[in-house]
């Protein structure tokens, strides 16, 4: 599917869901597809576990010689991404009343991809990213309300 996809040009963003996943297809699996990708969003465990590095900025280094967009989300401390145009830009977490994280990794995902199509700035998508996560968080579920 990844080669028909891309063979299409169709640009593929990447969140592998966990450690757990990708060491159960297999690390070198998940980096073999990693050069097919447009953008790869992962948290801070998911890169070190695929880099094998402990630092945030080298694992982003090291990152964006597979992909050309790497975003990296750190919880509580926002969130860090890199291109290969550009040097690291990273967004701070906004002050939330947390009361469930249940779906936050996915309104991120959802904030930065809406976002990143309509603008194709990484700044701006990261921001997108970052709110959506701060409303998920600040209630219970994963559905933050929809502005009409």
């Amino acid at each position: 599917m990844v080669n028909a996809i891309t063979s299409a040009q169709i640009p593929i963003i990447f969140d592998p869901a966990s450690v757990g996943t990708m060491s159960h297809v297999g690390l070198s699996v998940v980096k073999d597809i990693l050069p097919r990708m447009s953008v790869v969003i992962l948290n801070e465990e998911e890169a070190f576990y695929l880099t094998g590095r402990s630092d945030i900025k080298l694992a982003l280094q090291e990152l964006k010689e597979l992909v050309p967009i790497v975003v990296i989300k750190r919880g509580s401390q926002g969130a860090i991404a890199v291109d290969r145009e550009s040097d690291f830009v990273e967004v701070g977490a906004k002050s939330a009343n947390v009361i469930d994280t249940t779906g936050a990794g996915d309104a991120f995902a959802a904030g930065f991809i809406g976002s990143w199509i309509e603008k194709s700035d990484l700044l701006a998508a990261i921001g997108s990213a970052i709110d959506l996560a701060t409303q998920c968080v600040a209630i219970i579920g994963a559905r933050p309300p929809v502005n009409p």
